[in-house]
């Protein structure tokens, strides 16, 4: 039975396009050491955004190069967000744990595509039919590539993004954090963007951050990791274990309970599992201001021509989500 369900995954492969900002949140690793591991998907490509995206770039193929299927898997350069991250990047991407010296990434620098994200993008759903986008960093490259080419009229088939909270209220997770609405780092990240592409009607689900912080590893979560007899677990459990330093310093979390959200994970989850989760219709309106690129979703009960009809996810139905990533 075994062998018929892997037998069964790899004929009913999933097409993927993985729009991520590995290089800061350990997450992006994790999901694309999923993403490559799990023959449920066909990894067309990884598209890399933000700022310093090259460098960005390199650590996805060098997490790709870990998987005899993927070493080949083209890694393509995306848009930068327009924002300044210098202090993240700084601190926290040299030190992560990927490369052991600035040759070691030069030499998967040396590997990235010389094809655009955009280009990338288009071209791949033009090429492979059911095409499914994950987007688990800015709304940039997206943005862009809806901008330059008519996505509609491809075989794209639907676009899954780690985003979406809109409340004014704070979210709980754990004990006593609350994280304020501007936590929702990827739709706010480029505001201008994000409005061009919910405006944009391709088929798009929102996967919030209310949703994705009631997921996370423990300590003992990753422990696992570190003894396996490979590349691939001690690179994830080291990246873990230095991530979950800035994360705990950052957002006051037990060190013990909490190593590192799976806010990216979980929303590869869904593609997989929908079955999982609740979704549901919601009406929104994208505001943005010109102060400070000041950006709001708004849901509405009194939907019009400027209203939104997205798909979001309100809801985990299963209380075991979190070993199925482990």
């Amino acid at each position: 039975e075994s062998t018929k369900m892997k037998e069964d995954a790899i004929a009913n492969r999933q097409n993927l396009i993985i729009d991520c900002d590995i290089g800061t949140d350990v997450d992006d690793i994790i999901t694309l050491v999923l993403a490559f591991g799990n023959k449920y998907y066909n990894v067309l490509g990884v598209v890399v955004s933000g700022e310093f995206a090259q460098r960005r770039a390199a650590q996805a193929k060098r997490i790709a190069s870990l998987f005899d299927d993927h070493k080949n898997t083209p890694i393509f350069i995306g848009s930068s967000t327009g924002i300044d991250p210098n202090t993240w990047y700084n601190e926290f991407l040299p030190h992560n744990k990927v490369f052991t010296d600035m040759q070691e990434e030069q030499s998967y620098t040396n590997q990235l595509s010389e094809e655009s994200g955009q280009d990338a993008i288009y071209r791949l759903c033009e090429s492979y039919t059911n095409v499914k986008i994950l987007v688990i960093g800015p709304t940039t490259t997206i943005a862009n590539t809806i901008l330059k080419y008519d996505l509609y009229n491809t075989n794209l088939k639907h676009i899954y993004v780690m985003g979406g909270y809109w409340s004014e209220e704070l979210i709980e997770y754990g004990d006593s954090i609350q994280l304020p609405y501007p936590g929702d780092y990827n739709l706010t990240a480029d505001p201008e963007a994000t409005c061009i592409f919910l405006k944009s009607k391709l088929p798009i689900t929102l996967v919030p951050p209310n949703i994705t912080l009631q997921t996370f590893f423990s300590n003992e979560d990753i422990q696992d990791l570190n003894s396996m007899n490979n590349t691939i677990g001690p690179l994830v459990y080291n990246t873990i274990k230095y991530w979950s330093l800035k994360q705990n310093e950052w957002l006051f979390t037990n060190p013990d309970e909490n190593v590192a959200f799976l806010h990216d994970p979980i929303t590869l989850v869904l593609i997989e599992n929908p079955s999982h989760f609740t979704i549901e219709y919601k009406y929104l309106v994208c505001d943005k201001t010109g102060e400070k690129r000041g950006f709001r979703i708004r849901e509405t009960d009194e939907p019009d021509e400027q209203s939104l009809k997205i798909k979001v996810v309100v809801g985990i139905n299963v209380p075991n989500v979190v070993q199925e990533v482990k």
